[in-house]
């Protein structure tokens, strides 16, 4: 598990779609107590940017949480009308 508050992002493959992100990663966030902020994982979304009066070169950030997944439901077992003993 990483530590809190700490995160990593890397160049991303865009492959035929201009619209994903150049860089992408995921970054661990710890709760706070004094904004009330609840801690968890999220993913980083990061492009490059430039900024249209200077010209000067940016990344911007976007998170989103991430889906913690369910665990599988237990398969649960079916008894034919045969086994049932009345």
């Amino acid at each position: 598990m990483p530590k809190p508050l700490t995160g990593s992002i890397r160049r991303n493959d865009k492959g035929d779609n201009p619209k994903r992100p150049d860089y992408r990663g995921s970054y661990t966030h710890r709760d706070c107590p004094s904004c009330g902020a609840s801690g968890g994982n999220f993913w980083v979304s990061s492009y490059l940017n430039t900024d249209q009066e200077s010209g000067e070169k940016y990344l911007s950030l976007g998170m989103k949480e991430k889906e913690v997944q369910a665990p599988a439901p237990a398969p649960t077992q079916r008894i034919a009308d045969q086994d049932i003993p009345f």
